[in-house]
């Protein structure tokens, strides 16, 4: 009697475990790559396999033996990236050596950027490694979002820059860090030959070159027309900036837009126009540094000319 109860209450406690490890996932109080996360999994599913061979609940047994060994090669995968944590902790520690005598530091920094951030910002950071740090070399990605996120996570990138619609705050990032790089205030652009735009009723009943729903762009569109009282007709969804720009001037529409972008507005500039409508916000660009990677000289050396070129 005793020891089926004592069953019966591990096979509660292992559901209760593997329960609560889902919800503190859902939650982002736990990461889903996690030791903890993994460490509940194969405790619960341990629990759960030990009460269903009790009951004879072969199937639901098998199932959870696969799901410890799921996690065993989670966490395996967990302990060799802590391993290379380590060693860049002490590649680190040796760069810092070398770079003291002379003040220069030199390392590779592998980056994931957004098309426009690459052309305004690290191109232009990059110009100034080459004179201050010419030991740095940088490998970029055009790369965003999820992926570049999830690829920062794993260690394949040291840095990546995002962007995020100044009204949402600032993300929870879980074993990452975060470096604010600069405000970039939005601007409304329209074709050139349009009739002057005093508000935005006059824009009401105009098409628009709207970003996808998930982009900052989209976003703020989306908000500016709750704010204003109308609704956008979104004519056009584009991502890319340069075709942005080339179907507001050829009078395809108007165009949310972010300041940094209008610098490659290059030949189109003459056929459109860039109003003084209030409202749009800004966008923050934030860099994220992956864990283990703050502090490493190079990936220092290029935060710092990131920061000047954004001023």
């Amino acid at each position: 009697m005793h020891q089926q109860l004592l069953i019966n209450l591990v096979g509660w406690a292992g559901a209760a475990t593997l329960v609560l490890a889902y919800a503190l996932v859902s939650t982002q109080r736990l990461v889903g790559d996690g030791v903890a996360f993994q460490a509940m999994n194969i405790a619960g599913a341990v629990a759960l396999t030990l009460n269903s061979a009790v009951h004879g609940a072969w199937p639901s047994a098998v199932l959870n033996v696969v799901w410890v060994g799921i996690g065993a090669v989670a966490m395996y995968r967990l302990a060799r990236r802590s391993r290379k944590a380590a060693q860049q902790v002490a590649e680190q520690a040796a760069e810092r050596e070398l770079a003291a005598p002379s003040g220069r530091v030199s390392g590779q920094v592998r980056v994931a950027a957004f098309s426009t951030a690459i052309r305004h910002l690290l191109i232009p950071a990059m110009d100034r490694l080459a004179r201050e740090h010419p030991g740095v070399v940088c490998s970029i990605t055009e790369m965003e979002g999820a992926p570049a996120l999830r690829e920062l996570r794993r260690g394949v990138l040291d840095l990546t820059i995002t962007d995020r619609d100044a009204s949402l705050g600032l993300e929870s990032r879980q074993q990452v860090s975060v470096v604010p790089l600069r405000e970039d205030p939005y601007r409304v652009v329209v074709p050139a030959g349009w009739p002057p735009v005093h508000d935005y009723g006059d824009l009401a009943d105009r098409p628009w070159i709207a970003g996808p729903p998930s982009s900052t762009t989209g976003q703020v569109l989306e908000r500016l027309g709750r704010q204003r009282s109308f609704t956008p007709r979104r004519a056009h969804v584009c991502v890319d900036y340069p075709a942005v720009f080339a179907l507001v001037a050829a009078g395809h529409g108007a165009a949310i837009t972010p300041d940094l972008a209008l610098r490659g507005i290059g030949r189109d500039a003459d056929r459109l126009r860039v109003t003084d409508l209030p409202g749009p916000g800004a966008r923050h660009l934030d860099v994220l540094v992956a864990a283990g990677r703050e502090g490493q000289p190079a990936v220092e050396a290029l935060l710092a000319a990131l920061r000047k070129v954004a001023q």
